[in-house]
């Protein structure tokens, strides 16, 4: 991987490669997480990728993208630690393989598409703003037809109450509802002209060519701090009835800011808790004890913060809740097999060597850590990941504590 830093101040990112036909470059905007602000972006991202003033309609834009033999442009947003992201992004068939070189078109393409989008009278067209924040809305209320989704939207929600990380990736209705044709395209401005910007090009292209595009883009070079919240000296409990048949149990843990927290020995721990089909939570709460439907853990490293969801059946909750925290404390006190922990290294180094088959996922991830203060060295983890220890998991275990715990439970349960 190499990074150029561009005369404007945006971070380039080439992750070289001829393995594939095709390329791809994204554009991340970083911008502060908190519901406002998620919701115009959430609008804006599916806004800019419906027309530039070059293509001023849908069907213009995708004939010009035809035309460019099957390019693929998309827009979406991130949440990363307390960051949300406003990712634009394209991917084209390597010249090599065309009767022509389209690598420079595409590229001017995707800079238009940010920095040249249709505009009428100084707004954003207003059919197409109202038309985009319906589908917004109803991507946001769909969530309550996924009821684990849904569960782990809750419990973060109760366990960052008043904090930035509680925000939603698509915002809130509310919000959504406020929005304006103007007043987004207030926000566009001030999304490009005041936001750390950062490209990473993947694949076989010239990365000259990025260069040359980007150079002069103006960046800012501050990425929004992440808070790690204290971890609450006693276990907040909520149960919520709903019109279900299968309980939802998500428990939420934060390892105590005392603990100098690396990254491998992080993703290997979650690996062993519950990350993995060989994780504790899924042979023992799962298989061997079958207390559940599915048990399986998730690790938010920049905010310290891990998440344990579960299907159970509504009147085994304490008997799921205290095995989920017999097996930390299996963790806690070293009883962690070699077999345990050469499975967990072997499922994460396989995981992160097969992104070089998946390019624009590691720009992604990349993107991610970058966003939260690291370097994007994805080899350098590869070798961090092998040599972790059952000692290091350990010593992790030891600092995780449970600090919120969400039920979605059957009414008149």
């Amino acid at each position: 991987m190499q990074k150029i830093k561009l005369k404007g101040g945006v971070d380039l990112y080439s992750l070289k490669s001829d393995k594939f036909k095709r390329w791809s470059a994204n554009i991340y905007l970083c911008r502060p997480l908190n519901e406002k602000e998620a919701s115009y972006n959430a609008v804006l991202s599916a806004v800019l990728r419906r027309a530039t003033m070059e293509y001023p309609t849908f069907r213009k834009l995708q004939l010009k993208l035809d035309n460019m033999y099957g390019t693929v442009y998309t827009s979406y947003v991130k949440k990363t630690a307390d960051t949300h992201t406003l990712v634009l992004s394209v991917s084209s068939v390597c010249d090599k393989y065309l009767p022509e070189k389209t690598s420079v078109q595409v590229l001017k393409f995707l800079k238009n598409a940010l920095f040249n989008p249709y505009v009428i009278n100084g707004s954003f067209d207003s059919a197409t703003v109202e038309l985009e924040k319906e589908n917004r809305i109803k991507q946001i209320d769909a969530l309550i037809n996924n009821k684990g989704d849904y569960a782990d939207k809750r419990l973060t929600e109760i366990m960052f109450e008043g904090q930035p990380f509680a925000t939603d990736v698509l915002g809130s209705i509310d919000e959504i509802r406020k929005i304006t044709a103007e007043s987004l395209y207030e926000h566009y401005n001030n999304v490009i002209n005041d936001s750390k910007i950062v490209l990473a090009v993947c694949g076989d292209v010239d990365i000259n060519i990025a260069k040359e595009e980007f150079e002069e883009i103006s960046s800012n070079e501050n990425i929004p701090k992440s808070t790690v919240a204290d971890i609450r000296e006693n276990v907040k409990e909520v149960t919520e009835p709903m019109e279900v048949t299968q309980g939802k149990l998500s428990m939420g843990f934060k390892i105590e800011r005392g603990f100098p927290l690396a990254r491998a020995e992080a993703i290997v721990f979650n690996a062993i808790f519950g990350g993995t089909a060989t994780s504790k939570l899924f042979t023992n709460v799962r298989e061997r004890l079958s207390l559940c439907y599915y048990a399986n853990s998730r690790l938010f490293y920049g905010k310290r913060v891990i998440t344990v969801r579960s299907g159970i059946e509504i009147d085994k909750y304490n008997l799921v809740k205290e095995e989920v925290l017999n097996q930390l404390s299996e963790i806690q006190k070293g009883n962690i097999s070699n077999e345990e922990l050469e499975n967990a290294k072997a499922h994460l180094v396989n995981i992160y060597t097969s992104l070089d088959d998946q390019p624009r996922t590691k720009a992604d991830l990349i993107a991610s850590w970058l966003f939260e203060g690291e370097s994007g060295d994805v080899e350098a983890l590869i070798e961090n990941i092998k040599k972790v220890s059952v000692e290091d998991i350990k010593k992790i275990a030891e600092y995780v504590k449970l600090d919120t715990v969400y039920f979605l439970t059957g009414k008149g349960e």
